[in-house]
């Protein structure tokens, strides 16, 4: 038998689903949930009340991975195929990216996060620029970017030094 709900039904049916998470992660007390309407929530360690996590650069579509990165970010992966990296404090997207198909796994390493797909689709992304030292990232910098613009021409970069200890 086919069950039929009339509109208020339906729609009642709907926000009561909205408040169930699809995804979860917890780290050191912290917990970060999404849902099925994109929305993405944060219970701070000893906090009593749950505050929106307002990801900038995503698209709506139910939260399907979490998982926490480097440096007080949390990865998150939708049904759209859309997967970032977000500050925790505020929900700035660090870096944003789109894969054909659902995120059905979100895997942060050392240096890295992985992005896989339900079609079978992943991406590696380096995230360095969140984990080394100060003095590593801007000898980095110093390799690949020996050239800046000057005067309406390109010139040998001249990057300070750094004072590392």
């Amino acid at each position: 038998q086919v069950l039929r709900l009339d509109r208020t039904l339906q729609q009642s049916v709907i926000t009561a689903l909205a408040d169930i998470p699809t995804a979860v992660a917890a780290d050191q007390g912290m917990v970060v949930a999404g849902f099925a309407n994109g929305e993405v929530e944060i219970l701070e360690p000893g906090g009593s009340a749950w505050r929106p996590l307002n990801l900038q650069a995503t698209a709506t579509g139910a939260a399907t991975q979490i998982t926490f990165g480097p440096a007080g970010t949390v990865a998150v992966g939708f049904a759209s195929g859309i997967y970032g990296l977000y500050d925790i404090r505020d929900g700035a997207a660090l870096l944003s990216d789109r894969l054909d198909g659902q995120v059905i796994s979100l895997d942060v390493s050392a240096q890295s996060l992985l992005a896989v797909t339900d079609l079978g689709g992943s991406k590696l992304t380096d995230l360095g620029l969140y984990t080394e030292p100060r003095c590593t990232l801007l000898q980095r910098v110093r390799e690949l970017v020996p050239f800046t613009w000057e005067n309406a021409q390109l010139a040998p970069a001249k990057h300070p030094a750094p004072t590392c200890q």
